[in-house]
């Protein structure tokens, strides 16, 4: 809104949302992936969760 307001270009502004959109994506995944740790050294099944974390955070 500020950078609006100063009158920034249009592309800075939605350059900066995108950035800060992947910058929450990227926590979101990390808090994820550390919950299935967790629960990983729990229920003895590390292989599958190791998996899924990659999947997870490399989006393949």
């Amino acid at each position: 809104m500020h950078m609006m307001e100063a009158g920034r270009d249009c592309k800075e502004v939605i350059t900066q949302l995108v950035a800060a959109k992947a910058s929450f994506d990227k926590t979101i995944k990390l808090i994820i992936a550390e919950n299935i740790r967790g629960y990983s050294e729990v229920k003895n099944t590390q292989e599958q969760y190791s998996q899924a974390i990659k999947v997870l955070l490399n989006g393949k």
